[in-house]
């Protein structure tokens, strides 16, 4: 259920913040942060670095409800950091760190189990999925025109 419900306050976000011209020009950032999330999550499920728990619906052992809403996380990660300047680094690591802070409300809730694997290793993996969706946003000149800043 959280992860449904994640991924419905991640829509809703994108549909107010990058709204419907955006997401027809966003799209390929949404596309970006699903194949970063699948990458990178089902290797380290695979893995034993981590579990999702409760997850109804998944794809390897990661919540498909994760995954979708991950796509309207990259259109809106893409909508909110501005192509270059000191915000750029200031925001990706501050969402970083939003996503780590909701990765420990997962594990306390029990929908979410580290085994091989720690908050630092979480913010990393983060840092570096956040700037891989940024350089396919960047490379597809998405943010110019449609940044909030």
């Amino acid at each position: 259920m959280p992860w449904l419900i994640l991924m419905l306050v991640s829509w809703s976000l994108a549909l107010v913040v990058v709204r419907k011209p955006g997401i027809k020009k966003m799209w390929p950032a949404g596309l970006a942060a699903v194949v970063v999330t699948l990458l990178a999550d089902t290797t380290l499920v695979n893995l034993g670095a981590f579990r999702f728990n409760n997850t109804m619906y998944d794809f390897k052992g990661v919540p498909l409800f994760y995954i979708i809403g991950n796509f309207a996380n990259g259109m809106l990660l893409a909508r909110i950091v501005p192509a270059d300047g000191i915000l750029k680094p200031v925001l990706t690591v501050s969402l970083a760190a939003a996503f780590l802070f909701l990765e420990w409300g997962a594990i306390q809730l029990g929908y979410f189990q580290y085994f091989n694997w720690s908050y630092l290793h979480s913010l990393g993996l983060n840092i570096i999925g956040l700037i891989a969706v940024l350089w396919v946003a960047d490379i597809l000149d998405l943010r110019q025109r449609y940044s909030l800043l």
